[in-house]
């Protein structure tokens, strides 16, 4: 089978030792096609892969952002894709997921997002991703390897700052591989209670993981006192009864290391997940979404939003796939969500405003139309009429959808669209 991997490199080799062909697109240099944070279409993607690569299927993998690829909700490829930052991204993710055929979370307990759009993602924890050699020679008790931006992780910053008075603490930022396996315990401490790398990495250097309870599949993965040891999240003082307790019983520290160590080589290295990976996609027949186009619509949106204040050029394409987009989900009627519509109406007001058009305005208007059930739409038209002086189309628009004086409704008009354009902007 040939597959193609967009975003990451994650299991290439893994692939082509189970005797796939495999093709890399992304950002880096590493990949036979590269980003260059512009727009392409999936098609131009593959007809520059080398050697006439044409691929059988498509995995997409999360980077953190909008993807940057067009045409993932047309192509006759079976999508496949792998949402890592489910925790920090489920609202947007689960648009994305409208575009693939298979979706896998790595946050089990973030998958009610995808379940409200009808979607039933699989669970795919992370993994260790290299082997690292456990070392019998300890040089320091306790560290964390990590950001440490107050900006970024206040919470953390809080937490290790009370740890410090209570027990001492090595913290450093750099490679895992140079400090965990000269560790006696790592201790971990996630951004949203998240099942993150730390887990896996830690254990894999032999090195006994204190981590928070944090849900998201941890207690089904590993068992407590036998892989590794738990503390209540946030809480300084009982992280450091833990710490001493351990260090105060070297023997058992390490066996629970060991074992932890063993049920990482056991379960969960890049061969195990690819090995899951396979097994679904091998398989994977293209279906019909039933909003394909409102995810590639809410994708192009969210691009737009976030590049505005970066590039124009960017944003100007984001916006202008952001409403092909909509066309097709107007012409499909797909289903629309009150946050997908508010997407709409980011992207078309963007699409007027950069390109000294009205088309925006008149789409959001025919959407109105469309979906009468969809009040914010109305309200986005009214607000649309009114800035135009067309105070009587704006009252008609009020009299057909709503059951409230015109002057009552023309102020939530104003103030919800102009609060959702805000939000856009710190976004």
């Amino acid at each position: 089978m040939k597959l193609l991997l967009l975003n990451q490199n994650w299991f290439a080799e893994e692939f082509r030792a189970a005797g796939h062909e495999v093709a890399v697109a992304g950002f880096g240099r590493q990949f036979e096609v590269r980003f260059d944070y512009s727009i392409l279409h999936i098609d131009t993607i593959i007809k520059s892969l080398p050697n006439g690569f044409n691929p059988d299927a498509i995995i997409v993998y999360d980077e953190s952002s909008p993807w940057f690829v067009a045409g993932l909700e047309e192509t006759s490829r079976p999508v496949l894709f792998y949402s890592v930052d489910t925790q920090h991204h489920a609202q947007l993710h689960r648009y994305l997921g409208q575009m693939a055929d298979h979706t896998f979370v790595v946050q089990k307990d973030f998958s009610g997002p995808f379940l409200e759009l009808g979607m039933t993602p699989e669970w795919l924890p992370l993994w260790a991703s290299r082997i690292v050699e456990a070392r019998p020679e300890r040089d320091r008790d306790v560290c964390f390897i990590g950001n440490m931006n107050r900006e970024l992780n206040r919470w953390r910053v809080e937490f290790f700052e009370e740890l410090q008075k209570l027990h001492p603490v090595f913290i450093a930022q750099g490679q895992y591989w140079d400090y965990f396996p000269t560790s006696e315990i790592v201790i971990n401490q996630t951004v949203k209670g998240d099942l993150n790398f730390r887990v896996f990495e830690a254990m894999m250097c032999g090195t006994l993981l204190l981590t928070e309870r944090c849900g998201n599949g941890l207690d089904e993965l590993f068992r407590e006192g036998e892989h590794l040891v738990t503390y209540e999240r946030g809480n300084a003082a009982d992280a450091a009864q833990h710490i001493q307790e351990l260090l105060a019983d070297r023997p058992k520290c390490r066996s629970i290391a060991e074992a932890g160590r063993e049920e990482i080589l056991a379960r969960h290295l890049p061969k195990h997940r690819a090995d899951t990976i396979l097994k679904r996609i091998t398989a994977l027949k293209r279906i019909d979404m039933p909003m394909r186009h409102v995810g590639a619509m809410v994708n192009f949106s969210g691009l737009a939003a976030s590049s505005r204040d970066v590039s124009q050029a960017l944003c100007t394409s984001a916006v202008v796939h952001a409403m092909k987009a909509a066309e097709m989900v107007l012409a499909r009627h797909e289903p629309l969500p009150v946050d997908a519509a508010c997407h709409l109406i980011r992207s078309a007001m963007f699409y007027d405003q950069l390109l000294s058009s009205r088309a925006g305005e008149k789409l959001i208007a025919t959407f109105g139309e469309a979906y009468p059930e969809v009040p914010v739409l109305a309200l986005a038209t009214i607000r649309s009429l009114l800035n135009q002086g067309q105070r009587e189309d704006a009252e008609r628009w009020v009299r057909d959808r709503f059951a409230a004086e015109p002057s009552a409704v023309f102020g939530v008009a104003e103030r919800i669209i102009t609060q959702l354009l805000e939000r856009t902007a710190e976004s």
